[in-house]
């Protein structure tokens, strides 16, 4: 019982953290439409490391990577197509993209004269619709977790009671 509350619980937390990255990219427009990518250098930093926190933990409890964490089926999307689509695809993200980085999905050019390498990332990203999509779907199995982990916590045995002490003996 104890690695099950465990998976649920971590699970819970991954999926905070990413609702709240998503959160995030919403509040400064870093959606599909409305990013702008004229701005400093460092503008696209804090996006991308937005967007791979949050494709990233939110891809954790749902991905089979050896770990003890991965959820049970019934707890991935499933209220509608549209919600089972965009489940696969922030999963594809993670793992083409974000979590990974998949050959031939960014460009490296060399030019000889003169010599010059440049690198273009593919950044995918996701459309507003999406992102407060996205976000409806975190707390749907964030509220399925927290039954499951209530459940749990129901069912558990109350813990032992320990021996009286001896008179005048202290406790450790």
């Amino acid at each position: 019982m104890t690695q099950a509350l465990e998976r649920l619980y971590t699970a819970r937390r991954d999926l905070q953290l990413a609702k709240f990255c998503c959160e995030h990219v919403l509040r400064n427009d870093w959606d599909a439409e409305t990013v702008n990518f004229t701005g400093p250098v460092e503008d696209f930093y804090h996006l991308q490391a937005y967007m791979t926190a949050m494709v990233v933990a939110y891809g954790r409890p749902f991905t089979d990577s050896g770990s003890k964490h991965r959820l049970p089926r019934e707890f991935t999307p499933r209220a509608s197509k549209r919600w089972r689509n965009l489940h696969g695809r922030v999963l594809d993200a993670r793992h083409k993209a974000y979590a990974h980085s998949d050959p031939g999905l960014n460009e490296v050019a060399l030019t000889t004269s003169p010599i010059n390498v440049t690198y273009t990332q593919v950044l995918l990203l996701f459309t507003r619709e999406d992102l407060e999509e996205l976000c409806q779907m975190i707390d749907d199995v964030r509220e399925r977790l927290k039954a499951e982990i209530a459940r749990y916590v129901s069912e558990a045995p109350p813990a032992p009671t320990p021996p009286p002490l001896a008179s005048g003996s202290q406790p450790a």
